[in-house]
């Protein structure tokens, strides 16, 4: 896990000093080394700031060159689980390695021996890289499938610069400030930014399972998706019965290669199934697992900490809790929002933050945890009454929109937040009711609470035009429109799991150098739950492969209880935030903040 920034393309090495820069800038990613490199070409700078997890000798520091092929170079963040295996099969075909174990010299050796296309697919785990091919003049940038790990860039007369965060950006001799209209207005709909759009007008970042081809001679983009969750899905196995049991093998399997690392693990514990099930299985395979679970004191309609103490005395890990008072909450707000880079509107990033805080402090530098399974397995309760509205507005689409002009009216005034208007305005004017997770502004909202100016500067296309309805268009090429179920998870799994979940797990970790993991969205897993039909998707009320899995393990009452969730008693504190809120802005004010 580690941080990586260059810049490519003719002449690129003039800008050294700026990879320096940028390189520092984002030094929390990774304090155990640093490493620079300029090609003789001059058409590649790249930075590299290093936290030590596989191979943590100096053989394993990068930039890292090919060992009987230096005319390729890489800089890499992320960990490949997979990668003794691939070491095996490329040793096998004649490949030679100078390290022991790294993951990094394994993606050089598979790129020379099997190209970028077989490579990526090979590769299981979480990673964004840049590898420069001096003999093919091309330079590669790739993200994972699922999106764990993020990746910037932006353009500038034939050079393309890159970083792990947009805060690297500040030290680019060409940034750019500007805002981007649409993704603000996105942001206000969705909490988070699809990419490739962020909220800087000039800077983009790699969608999940994309790749982006460099000309090193004269800085020409190609940009391709090379993963995608329908268009890789599994066959349909004969059975529920058969998919659960195919899907709590690779669970086990994921689990495994997760486990694998040179530094202390740990596991961030909730009440749940999802981390309940992983506390139980990874104890089963590697003894020495610390645990960590955050709780708000006086806020008990919020805390799991009483049954995540359980699980951790039941299955012998060395439990951490960490109190987050609201004072804590709000004095990590400046600190949050710069990790962030861009705005992140979920609430517990706060609390994230504190956990990989006591994490680097208990000297446990990984950290595993049971993001992305609701979003992937259709973990929640509301989701069972969208898919019955989705089911009626696809088969009585008439009524659907006369019900919608009835009720828009009605429900113009209703309180914020309510996702009622929203649904209404959707079915009025014939639009799909599920747009992803995450439902804020609405879109008439949004032209009440912004200045009309701002409309003006925009894509002329609404929301669902330019987010929604490409999306739904992709979906439908491989599934029918009445998998309504496989739809849900599809959004969230292209949208919000890599932008606001998996994306706070990896800002947040890494403002400590903490590496995240999350073995529950293998992509092994995710390719097989895409292939279930509709119908099976009802076995249980939510969850079915992960309940089904988790049952082999675990008491059927814990398996199926009452999903809590993990989130943060704002509204509890907003009295509170509101007045302290005034005394750091007035501060700001005075100190030019």
């Amino acid at each position: 896990m580690c941080g990586i920034a260059g810049v490519l393309g003719p002449q690129a090495s003039t800008y050294a000093n700026d990879v320096r820069a940028m390189s520092r800038l984002i030094r929390h990613r990774g304090p155990d080394s640093e490493g620079f490199w300029e090609s003789p070409d001059q058409s590649a700078a790249l930075g590299f700031r290093r936290l030590a997890i596989i191979d943590k000798t100096e053989s394993a520091n990068q930039p890292m060159h090919g060992f009987r092929t230096p005319h390729i170079t890489i800089v890499f963040n992320g960990e490949i689980y997979n990668h003794r295996h691939l070491r095996e099969r490329l040793t096998a075909e004649g490949c030679q390695f100078r390290t022991d174990h790294s993951d990094t010299e394994v993606i050089i050796e598979g790129y020379q021996q099997w190209g970028i296309d077989k490579l990526l697919h090979e590769l299981n785990g979480m990673f964004a890289f840049a590898l420069i091919d001096r003999n093919n003049k091309v330079a590669l940038l790739a993200r994972d499938r699922l999106g764990l790990k993020p990746l910037y860039y932006t353009v500038h007369n034939q050079k393309i610069a890159f970083a792990s965060e947009i805060k690297a950006f500040q030290a680019w001799s060409h940034h750019s400030r500007e805002l981007n209209l649409n993704a603000f207005s996105d942001y206000l709909s969705f909490r988070s930014i699809m990419a490739p759009e962020t909220m800087f007008a000039k800077i983009k970042k790699l969608e999940p399972g994309g790749l982006l081809s460099v000309n090193l001679a004269n800085g020409e983009l190609q940009s391709k998706r090379w993963w995608d969750p329908l268009t890789h899905a599994t066959p349909t196995p004969r059975s529920f019965e058969e998919a659960a049991e195919q899907f709590a093998e690779l669970q086990a399997d994921a689990l495994r290669l997760q486990l694998e690392s040179d530094t202390p693990l740990g596991l961030l514990l909730s009440g749940g199934v999802d981390s309940g099930l992983l506390l139980k299985t990874a104890q089963d395979e590697s003894n020495g697992l610390s645990t960590f679970t955050a709780y708000y004191p006086q806020q008990e309609q919020y805390n799991e900490h009483i049954q995540a103490r359980a699980l951790a005395a039941r299955f012998r890990s060395k439990h951490f809790e960490i109190p987050i008072a609201s004072n804590d909450y709000l004095n990590a707000q400046f600190a949050v929002s710069y990790h962030q880079d861009e705005p992140i509107a979920a609430p517990i990033c706060t609390s994230v933050f504190y956990l990989c805080q006591a994490a680097r402090q208990a000297g446990v530098p990984v950290l595993l945890s049971g993001e992305g399974s609701d979003e992937a397995y259709f973990g929640y309760e509301n989701w069972l009454l969208i898919r019955r509205a989705l089911a009626v507005q696809h088969r009585y689409p008439m009524l659907s929109r006369i019900l919608g002009n009835i009720f828009n009216p009605l429900f113009e005034h209703y309180k914020p937040y309510s996702p009622f208007p929203e649904f209404a305005a959707r079915a009025k004017r014939n639009q799909l009711l599920f747009w992803s997770g995450a439902i804020d502004f609405s879109e008439s909202s949004k032209h009440k609470l912004l200045n009309p100016q701002l409309f003006k500067k925009q894509s002329s296309e609404s929301t669902y035009d330019r987010v929604i309805k490409p999306m739904r268009t992709e979906f439908e090429r491989h599934r029918s429109a009445t998998d309504h179920s496989c739809w849900m998870s599809y959004t969230d799994l292209r949208f919000r799991l890599p932008e606001l979940m998996l994306m706070r797990m990896d800002k947040m970790g890494m403002a400590f150098s903490v590496e995240t993991r999350a073995p529950l969205i293998d992509h092994r897993m995710i390719e097989l739950a895409m292939s279930i039909p509709e119908a099976w998707n009802k076995k249980s009320a939510t969850k079915p492969l992960i309940k089904h899995t988790a049952g082999k393990h675990l008491e059927r009452s814990f398996v199926h209880q009452r999903k809590k969730g993990f989130a943060a008693p704002v509204r509890e504190w907003r009295d509170q935030f509101s007045s302290n809120l005034k005394m750091l802005s007035t501060f700001a004010q005075r100190t030019n903040l």
